[in-house]
């Protein structure tokens, strides 16, 4: 991940056999950066990188996925477009669930929301990288920033 520009890196780990994993998910948007895992079903995932591969994308379509911990969510990315230019944008949610010692406080220990401003051609480039983990049951994608003058 470029440090100045920041960007998304998700690190996919299959669980067994039975079409489940793990999605460790970085993000920076300077100044904030933050981590968070998930667990997701390899369709939802394959969906998702069909969704966001999509150009272009429907202007009123939001691709989302989500993955949380009961009622919590501890990995949201939602994509949309924000100008008929081609500029993009993932709003991207992590959370880090512990009941620590008052769990009627709070279930969540951090939680950060950014916004990463990213291009179509850097989006079609992490959808590939997505599903090519997914085929080799293990592997990284990254989306880096990319700001449309």
């Amino acid at each position: 991940m470029e440090e100045q520009r920041g960007g998304l890196t998700v690190t996919y780990q299959p669980e067994g056999s039975a079409g489940i994993a793990e999605l460790r998910v970085q993000a920076r948007v300077p100044p904030f950066a933050g981590a968070a895992t998930g667990y997701f079903n390899d369709d939802d995932l394959r969906a998702f990188a069909a969704a966001i591969s999509a150009y272009p994308l429907p202007a009123e379509a939001h691709s989302r996925l989500t993955a949380g911990l009961g009622d919590q969510e501890t990995v949201g990315l939602e994509v949309a477009q924000v100008t008929s230019r081609g500029q993009l944008a993932v709003t991207i949610h992590l959370a880090v669930t512990d009941p620590g010692p008052y769990p009627y406080l709070t279930p969540t220990a951090a939680d950060a929301r950014m916004v990463l401003l990213t291009s179509y051609q850097a989006l079609h480039d992490f959808a590939a990288a997505l599903l090519a983990a997914i085929d080799a049951q293990g592997g990284t994608a990254r989306l880096p920033a990319d700001e449309l003058a």
